[in-house]
């Protein structure tokens, strides 16, 4: 999981940088074939660490997967919409703000991801009350 979610991340990473640039390139206008290919690559990386990233936050709560599961959907439901709003609040009518928010949500991502990986595993106990 480990060697797909870092390798995603450079996928993720490195078209973004590609649109980046093809947007600059253009003046945020680029031709549909090379923005859609740019898009479907990061789309596809986005799909590899969705399974991942879920798969590997559940790692710790098997005893309480109902209650993680639930939490971690409606946190990440929040951060997404969230960053949705910032970078909506962006758009100026050409792909330049879109793509520097695929850039900067893969970089925002990476680094607590990295460092979430390198911690030591503890599984985590439900509080029992008697």
């Amino acid at each position: 999981m480990t060697t797909m979610m870092r390798t995603a991340f450079c996928g993720l990473v490195v078209a973004s940088l590609a649109m980046v640039a093809v947007s600059l390139l253009w003046q945020g206008h680029p031709p549909l074939t090379l923005m859609m290919a740019g898009l479907f690559c990061a789309f596809f990386a986005i799909g590899v660490l969705f399974g991942n990233l879920n798969a590997m936050a559940m790692l710790a709560l098997g005893k309480v997967a109902g209650l993680g599961a639930s939490l971690i959907a409606s946190g990440s439901s929040l951060v997404s919409a969230g960053f949705a709003l910032a970078a909506g609040r962006l758009y100026d009518g050409t792909t330049l703000p879109l793509s520097a928010a695929f850039l900067g949500a893969a970089l925002g991502a990476f680094v607590p991801a990295e460092q979430a990986m390198r911690a030591p595993l503890r599984e985590i106990e439900p509080l029992r009350i008697s």
